[in-house]
């Protein structure tokens, strides 16, 4: 998973509106009425851009990576991430969405109306990517079903309108961490690297040394960065990719639990099971149960 610094166009607009159906890496963008286009979509590489990005995650399953944050997709759920917050989703099968991003430089145009202000509150916390309630949620779509088919100037005032909606809800912080264009120089690319490393061979041994010497830093200059860039050292990053990985094959197949535990990397299975009901709350049969009974 190679970082991607995606540089976006749009100016034709104060918004680009992004739409998929089937595969996040295959997205259209959506002009006014409804014209469209089909462009590479980057939301299955770990990515960062200089706007902000709303997403409606409408449907479909897997995990979202959210700067420091790995957790299950609950679609449909509603996402804003600010400028330079990675993110990236590990689908599982098809999905679909629409996402809007935006400038919020205060060079651009749309900062220097005093509706702006609303949302400073909203924004500020977009640093470390917000997850709306329900509510938002239900009213995101509404707004945005509507937008897809509006003229150029209808579309400015329902982007508005749903700009003023999200600062009535209070958005749940998805990252510990705060992220900003400092954070995408120095030893980011080398960290990133890392967890590109993980990500691919998280099923094999995977030492810490072979992984400082791939980042090219000293031992200790890497456990540092690495904690302060992802907000857990590396066995616990490694830990919950490799929890991640069960979870998914205990959801969509019926192989006994420790053939899933052996596959994703763990090579002890009380040591699986202390981790997997530490990062989970349950035990691995306990999450089968729960996650088979509602798929």
């Amino acid at each position: 998973m190679v970082l991607v610094v995606e540089h976006i166009e749009h100016a034709s607009e104060s918004f680009r509106m992004l739409s998929w159906s089937k595969s996040i890496s295959k997205v259209e963008v959506i002009g006014p009425q409804n014209r469209r286009r089909v462009v590479k979509g980057q939301g299955e590489h770990w990515h960062v851009h200089a706007e902000a990005e709303l997403t409606l995650f409408e449907s479909g399953k897997g995990t979202r990576f959210v700067g420091d944050s790995i957790l299950p997709v609950e679609s449909p759920e509603l996402l804003l991430f600010g400028p330079y917050v990675p993110h990236y989703w590990n689908c599982i099968g098809s999905s679909s969405g629409v996402a809007l991003q935006f400038s919020i430089d205060k060079t651009q145009p749309l900062r220097a109306t005093p509706e702006w202000d609303a949302l400073s509150q909203t924004l500020l916390g977009s640093n470390q990517g917000l997850l709306f309630p329900t509510g938002a949620v239900e009213n995101a779509h509404r707004l945005i079903n509507v937008m897809i088919e509006q003229d150029r100037l209808a579309r400015l005032g329902s982007f508005f309108q749903l700009l003023e909606m999200l600062s009535c809800y209070p958005g749940n912080p998805i990252s510990s961490k705060a992220y900003s264009a400092a954070d995408t120089t120095k030893h980011f690319p080398a960290i990133q690297k890392v967890i590109l490393e993980v990500l691919n061979r998280y099923s094999e041994v995977l030492e810490l040394k072979e992984m400082v010497e791939l980042s090219q830093m000293s031992r200790a200059t890497f456990c540092r960065e690495f904690k302060n860039y992802t907000g857990r050292s590396f066995v616990e990053f490694l830990n919950e990719v490799r929890i991640d990985a069960t979870c998914q094959k205990l959801s969509t197949s019926s192989e006994p639990v420790s053939d899933i535990a052996f596959q994703s990397g763990f090579v002890n299975l009380s040591h699986f099971n202390r981790i997997f009901r530490r990062l989970r709350g349950q035990s691995p049969r306990e999450f089968r149960t729960q996650a088979t009974s509602i798929g």
